[in-house]
């Protein structure tokens, strides 16, 4: 068992076999433009409030591989859009295009980069889940 901190240089190796784990979620809710600070989770579940345009800071240095999930709630009311701020590359070149936006409806986007967050690859993972 191993509680607190692992620290090691990007050049040290640590091996071993996890029976479990798990990531801290951030939840809020979000309107207009919204910074996803990538140096505190990498799972954020966001109510929208409002249409809301999603930019991440932070990511790790270059050379290091990071994924981010975002759970996006449609919120009272519905009928919330959903943009992003960063270079974004997605399948085809084209956004996918959001659920319905009825109150309660939910997306999971997930995200990936390996440049220090120059550019990332995302997807909308899961459309409409409920």
């Amino acid at each position: 068992s191993v509680t607190g901190s692992i620290n090691t240089s990007p050049s040290s190796t640590i091996s071993g076999t996890l029976k479990a784990y798990r990531d801290f979620l951030t939840t809020t809710t979000s309107s207009g433009a919204t910074t996803v600070d990538l140096s505190t989770s990498n799972w954020f579940k966001y109510t929208l409030s409002a249409n809301s345009t999603y930019t991440f800071s932070n990511a790790p240095a270059s050379g290091n591989a990071f994924t981010v999930t975002l759970v996006l709630v449609q919120g009272s009311g519905g009928g919330k859009t959903v943009s992003f701020g960063n270079t974004i590359y997605w399948a085809g070149g084209q956004v996918p295009p959001i659920s319905n936006t009825a109150a309660g409806n939910t997306d999971i986007w997930t995200f990936f980069t390996f440049d220090g967050g120059s550019t990332y690859i995302g997807t909308l993972a899961v459309k409409d889940a409920r």
